[in-house]
Parts: C-alpha cells; structure tokens; sequence
C-alpha cells in the first residue's frame, strides 16, 4: 500500500514515479496475492472500482481516501493481471462518472475503453550500452533537439496578442526568456534574434 512518503510527494504535486504509486498494481500484501488500485481524484466525494471481476457493479468495491492527497486505493483480493477495470467515481454534485485509469498501464483497444490490470514483464537487454554512456563527455554525445514555434502556444494566439503580464511583448526580439530554446548551433541572425 502507499507509504506517508509517497502521499507527501503527491500532496506537494513533486512526485516523479507517479506511474509507480498509482494505477493498478499487482501484487502480494501480507501474504495475500491480488491488485492494488489507486487514483488521485481530489474532489470526488468517493471512488469505487468495477469491473469484470463484478460484472461492473458500482456498489461492490467502494474505496478508501487517503486524506489530503487526494489519493483513493483499494487492494483486492484474487484479482489479477487481465482483469478489466475503471473507477466509479462520485462528483461534489452527487452525481457518478465512470472513467478509465489515466495512469493504467494497459488498455482495450479502441472504441472499448477499460483499463486492464497489467505488469511488464520486459526485462532490459541494454547494460553495455547504459554503462557506454559514462565514459563519454556529454558535448560529444548526440543529443535531440526539439524545435517550438512559439506563436502557437502563446496566449491570444487566434488574435496575435500577447498578455502585457507576460515576458515577451512581440514576436521573438528581446527576449532572454526564451533563450533555452534556441539550438547552440543556430546563428542568432537565423533565429531573428536582436540580441
């Protein structure tokens, strides 16, 4: 089950092996082999698992909140790996939803939409190549480079403007903010910079 540390890091939103802590997860606890669900859903009222382990029933496994996280978790007996499932969830409103996992680690093939209980079994063939990577300086190894085209992910962007609150105030001229976009490789002059 997920231990105060985790719960700590999910309460200040700094978790970084989320997919890790959350979704189902099979396992044995204390001796008893079955699947662990968990999900953050911090405004619902309850969570339920269904599935076809009860023939979808949203009354059968209701979940427990673990406080302020936000974070719901179940762990089921006898249910494992195969198992389809989703999250019967209770809105502020009374209202219930039914929703896939957003962090399964397995789903049905579209238009169905479960999310199957799963754990890889792939194992890693890869070490030379991982310990190749130490001994070599990080300015002569490859590396990707991902280009932006920022008007399009600015604010206003159906209108051209740019919120006066923001760093940049027109175009790409001025701005040191944006800087870490650019490629080393790139003379400024190609990237319209006035700097």
């Amino acid at each position: 089950m997920l231990g105060e540390f985790d719960l700590h890091l999910i309460r200040e939103g700094r978790h970084e092996q989320l997919w890790q802590a959350l979704g189902a997860r099979p396992m044995v606890h204390q001796g008893v082999t079955g699947t662990r669900f968990t999900v953050w859903a911090p405004n619902a009222l309850g969570v339920r698992v269904v599935g076809d382990f009860c023939c979808w029933d949203g009354t059968a496994y209701p979940m427990r909140s673990l406080g302020a996280s936000g974070v719901w978790e179940l762990f089921l007996p006898g249910v494992g790996e195969g198992a389809l499932y989703k999250f019967d969830i209770a809105r502020p409103d009374g209202s219930h939803t039914v929703r896939a996992d957003p962090m399964a680690r397995r789903t049905e093939c579209p238009p169905a939409t479960a999310s199957i209980v799963h754990a890889s079994h792939h194992r890693w063939h890869d070490q030379a190549w991982m310990a190749g990577r130490t001994g070599r300086p990080v300015t002569e190894s490859p590396f990707s480079v991902y280009e932006v085209h920022l008007p399009s992910w600015r604010p206003g962007s159906a209108t051209g403007s740019w919120p006066s609150n923001s760093p940049r105030t027109s175009g790409t001229s001025g701005s040191r903010t944006w800087s870490s976009c650019r490629s080393p490789s790139t003379p400024s002059a190609a990237r319209g910079s006035t700097r």
